[in-house]
């Protein structure tokens, strides 16, 4: 008898720690993202009630997963997770892809973003995640080009006894200047192995449907094959990532529809230094892109039209460092620089970024 009122009072707390998540998650997510960062004045407030809400959301979690440890065995396990951040930046040419618009102006700007996931066991191999992020890049004099951004995404994972297969599901939303102009769903099934110890293979398959609000010219779906290979040199202390993709785009308007090629060469050292861990990460990239219909190229010196079928090449370096500040914070500082050859001349462009971004996960 005394063990079942023991056990029925346990129960009771547990069910009233997590009504408690629950409304801490519940205001969470209103105050961080249903605003959407579109309100330039409250985005530090709410970075700062964020940080102060992930604090209190995470200390209550240790405190139930304490209590619940006699019933984990029992039940399917559910972990929450968390990250805001802010960031400061510079951009020498500040650009969008998507409208493959490029302004040719420099502009300071600040980042926001917050996430907020779940990772539930169904069975020991088999795991769902669920994760929401929004983000937002201000610029100081060209607002006209802030974005924000929607991103939801649905991942399924099974571990066989040596391959691991999965499907992912993203929808991503994204603002311009306030006024939404793009909406990406992609669905990629995929599956990884160990070769050896130190070899690393993952593989998948992406299908995108791209949809431009305000350029239903642009409208597109695609498909993607993409093949990385890792080489473990000591662990995760110091590891090399090989990536190729193959993607063919095909647009309602055929002058923007392309077939493209990209590789990608990475390479990743973590040490210590001043009793401090540290990241490093350099990322080369080359992507090429052969578009499917010709069009016309004005000489304009003899203005004098040429007919062609347009071909781009983009070479671009990323180096990034991070360190963690405390055990939950962390702070990553990232140069790139791009170099874009196209037979458009708008679109012949070189761009460097410089970046500091400051993250709080929970």
């Amino acid at each position: 008898m005394l063990n079942a009122n023991k056990t029925s009072l346990e129960s009771s707390k547990i069910d009233s720690q997590r009504n408690r998540h629950h409304h801490i998650f519940a205001k969470f997510i209103k105050l961080t993202f249903v605003t959407k960062f579109t309100k330039k004045p409250t985005l530090l407030a709410i970075f700062g009630v964020s940080v102060s809400l992930a604090a209190t959301f995470t200390t209550n979690v240790a405190s139930a997963s304490t209590q619940h440890t006699d019933q984990s065995n029992s039940e399917n396990s559910v972990t929450w997770y968390g990250e805001v951040g802010i960031g400061f930046g510079y951009d020498s040419n500040v650009t969008v892809d998507e409208l493959e618009l490029n302004s040719r102006l420099g502009d300071n700007f600040r980042q926001y973003d917050g996430k907020l996931g779940l990772t539930y066991d169904i069975m020991p191999t088999h795991t769902v995640d669920v994760a929401y992020k929004a983000s937002a890049k201000q610029y100081q004099d060209n607002d006209y080009l802030d974005l924000n951004t929607d991103h939801w995404s649905v991942d399924y994972q099974h571990k066989a006894s040596k391959f691991t297969y999965g499907i992912q599901y993203r929808h991503i939303d994204t603002d311009l200047d306030s006024y939404h102009f793009l909406r990406l769903r992609t669905l990629s099934p995929y599956v990884s192995r160990f070769l050896a110890k130190q070899h690393f293979v993952r593989m998948a398959w992406t299908h995108t449907d791209k949809k431009l609000i305000e350029q239903p010219e642009r409208d597109a779906t695609s498909n993607q094959f993409a093949v990385h290979y890792y080489y473990f040199m000591q662990g995760l202390k110091r590891f090399w990532v090989i990536s190729y993709r193959h993607k063919n785009e095909n647009a309602i308007d055929t002058d923007v529809s392309f077939t493209g090629n990209q590789v990608n060469i990475a390479y990743e050292y973590r040490f210590n230094l001043w009793q401090r861990p540290f990241k490093a990460r350099v990322n080369t990239q080359y992507r090429h892109r052969d578009y499917h219909d010709a069009f016309i190229i004005l000489d304009t010196e003899q203005f004098d039209g040429v007919t062609a079928n347009r071909e781009d090449k983009r070479k671009s370096v990323r180096a990034s460092l991070t360190t963690e500040i405390t055990d939950e914070t962390q702070l990553k500082i990232t140069a790139r620089y791009l170099d874009n050859e196209s037979d458009l001349a708008s679109l012949n462009y070189n761009e460097t970024q410089l970046n500091a971004h400051f993250s709080y996960q929970f």
